[in-house]
């Protein structure tokens, strides 16, 4: 049974293990092939790999703010951090969102995603279907209270919505997206 160095790490960590001990027995391990140790040299590479590019990552992170409760913390100096966007990039490339999409919820102020307004506390839904083929943004509002409310709307993006945004194809022109990317983005950073 061939499990990930990232198991038996945290196997061993849970254990009462020191990093040193673990790190002894997987060298050992592998340079004996031992059955138990986790995929060879590939595995060592590839987790070499992830831990210099999660130190670029920090190292650029830490670099464009000056503490991480900074008023300068915004999705524009976000945007602006070239291996945070690679990072996203690859992950949305290699794992897909859910089929249902998740739901997200707009900060009570107004936001602005490019030229298009939406209303605070607004539920944004994204279709896993509507992500992957990226069509042009449509858009439709289903109140969630009396029609004099501004609040509590629900955007439900699919094809058959009406469209009331830009035709604009790709993931920049879907509000949904935006808005899910502002949330991982301040989620990695």
């Amino acid at each position: 049974m061939n499990r990930g160095i990232g198991a038996v790490v945290r196997a061993y960590l849970e254990q009462g293990q020191s990093i040193a001990e673990m790190a002894f027995w997987l060298l050992k391990a592998t340079e004996e092939e031992d059955p138990s140790a986790p995929p060879g040299n590939h595995a060592l590479n590839e987790d070499g790999r992830l831990m210099i590019i999660a130190r670029s990552l920090q190292k650029e992170t830490y670099g464009g703010f000056e503490s991480p409760w900074s008023s300068q913390f915004t999705n524009e100096k976000l945007q602006g951090l070239l291996h945070l966007e690679a990072v996203i990039n690859e992950t949305l490339r290699l794992k897909s969102s859910v089929p249902s999409g998740h739901p997200r919820v707009t900060p009570p102020e107004k936001l602005q995603l490019d030229e298009v307004w939406i209303l605070g506390e607004t539920i944004g839904v994204l279709p896993h279907a509507t992500r992957a083929i990226s069509p042009p943004a449509r858009i439709s509002y289903l109140s969630g209270g009396s029609t004099s409310e501004l609040g509590n709307y629900i955007l439900c993006f699919t094809e058959t919505c009406i469209d009331m945004l830009n035709d604009a194809p790709g993931r920049y022109g879907c509000v949904g997206q935006q808005l899910a990317l502002i949330q991982l983005r301040g989620a990695i950073s």
